[in-house]
C-alpha cells in the first residue's frame, strides 16, 4: 500500500468513527424520547419500552464499534506508518494480461504472490489465511 492509499485509509477510519459518533448522538436523543414515552401505562408506553430496549442495544453496539475502530486506528498508525511495514509479500509469477480469453471472453489477469510469513504466521492455518474480517 502506497503512502497516499495509507493516508486515505487512515482518513476513512476517522470518517467512519465520525459517522458513528453522529449516530450515537441521534440514538441518545431517541433513548431520551423513548424513556419519556415509556413512562406510564397503555399500548404506546409498552411499544416505547420495547423500542427503548432495542435502541439502547443499538447504542451500545455503536459505542463498542467506535472503541474498536479507535484501537484499530492506533494499531495501524503505530505498526504500518513506514512504507516497508506495509509490504506483505512480492509477486513471483505474473503472465501477461490477456483479453477476450476463451471460452467466455473474460480478461485474464493473474499472479502468484509469495507472502512474508512473519506478517501472517499467527493468522495462517494450513492453506487458509484469516485476514481478520470475520
Amino acid at each position: 500500500m502506497g503512502t497516499k492509499a495509507f493516508t486515505n485509509f487512515l482518513i476513512s477510519i476517522q470518517g467512519h468513527i465520525g459517522t458513528l459518533n453522529n449516530t450515537v448522538g441521534v440514538l441518545e436523543k431517541r433513548v431520551t424520547s423513548l424513556t419519556a414515552r415509556s413512562v406510564g401505562v397503555g399500548p404506546n408506553a409498552e411499544q416505547a419500552a420495547r423500542e427503548l430496549v432495542e435502541t439502547q442495544r443499538e447504542l451500545n453496539k455503536t459505542r463498542t464499534a467506535i472503541e474498536e475502530l479507535k484501537k484499530f486506528f492506533v494499531k495501524v498508525k503505530k505498526q504500518w506508518t513506514k512504507p516497508k511495514d506495509r509490504v506483505i509479500g512480492h509477486v513471483v509469477w505474473a503472465p501477461p494480461v490477456s483479453v477476450s480469453t476463451a471460452p467466455h471472453s473474460y480478461t485474464k489477469d493473474v499472479c502468484v504472490v509469495k507472502l512474508d510469513e512473519k506478517k501472517f504466521s499467527q493468522n495462517f492455518r494450513r492453506n487458509v489465511l484469516d485476514l481478520g474480517a470475520c
